[in-house]
């Protein structure tokens, strides 16, 4: 999902500011939740960036599904937003401020494809190479690929690391035709 410019600004100053007033904690765990809630209900991302809906129905709406979970600031937010009538823009501030939150800690994400499933040992000495590479804190989201015939890669950010028979067959391609 590309996240708006607008989202990301608007992730950036609630992580700042819950961090400042102490309550980061409670505030990542509500726009987990409030994420996950969007992308699991089609009718709650329908009716977020509906404002044909009347003011006091959509008040009452977001009232009846947020604020009694919320913490007091992502309950302001959320106002906030409304107020601005940019509750479009919720999904990808939900995924922004947990980016920003990975990002202080020092975790990277880290998406590794594998020809077969790996095992535990084989993700060990995997995850070992991958650690040599990359600073910070290692999350590995694995998939299999069996286009990749035999070996793995893994992609930090923009740069992928290929250690598969798919790439080298490719490499060794492209070095006989520019000969």
């Amino acid at each position: 999902m590309m996240v708006p410019k607008a989202a990301r600004r608007y992730a950036e100053a609630l992580y700042d500011l819950a961090k400042a007033q102490g309550c980061l904690d409670r505030v990542l765990v509500d726009m987990k939740a409030i994420g996950a809630g969007v992308l699991g209900s089609p009718e709650l991302s329908l009716f977020l960036p509906d404002y044909t809906i009347r003011k006091p129905q959509r008040l009452g709406a977001l009232d009846q599904l947020f604020k009694r979970g919320c913490d007091e600031l992502s309950w302001r937010f959320l106002l906030f937003l409304e107020s601005k009538k940019r509750m479009a823009l919720l999904p990808g501030v939900c995924k922004t401020i947990a980016v920003l939150h990975d990002r202080s800690m020092g975790v990277v994400d880290v998406d590794l494809k594998t020809a077969l499933p790996a095992d535990a040992g084989e993700l060990d000495v995997i995850s070992s190479e991958i650690k040599r590479r990359v600073a910070g804190i290692v999350r590995l989201n694995t998939t299999t690929d069996r286009d990749l015939i035999g070996g793995f890669s893994f992609q930090v950010g923009d740069t992928v690391y290929d250690y598969s028979v798919r790439g080298s067959l490719q490499a060794l391609r492209k070095k006989l035709e520019n000969g």
